[in-house]
């Protein structure tokens, strides 16, 4: 899947295509275009962002909380 990056440079040549068309019908759809990119932009950013929180909570899961102290241990099994 391509990164927001490359939706964002999509949309900045699609408009610079815009600003260099006289046809109107033309400059229609690059704006369009344009739009759809940036559109496209943010979901990525909004996936990628979704992604990493869903990660952190992950790893906060495997904290045990239940301790009277307040500290934080890991939820694993120690061999011996």
């Amino acid at each position: 899947m391509p990164m927001s990056t490359e939706y964002r440079l999509g949309a900045e040549e699609c408009l610079w295509l815009a600003n260099q068309t006289e046809q109107l019908y033309a400059k229609e759809i690059l704006l369009e275009m344009a739009a759809e990119f940036l559109t496209l932009a943010e979901h990525v950013e909004r996936c990628a962002h979704r992604s990493h929180g869903r990660k952190i909570r992950q790893v906060a899961n495997r904290f045990d909380r239940s301790q009277p102290t307040g500290k934080l241990q890991l939820n694993a099994r120690v061999r011996t």
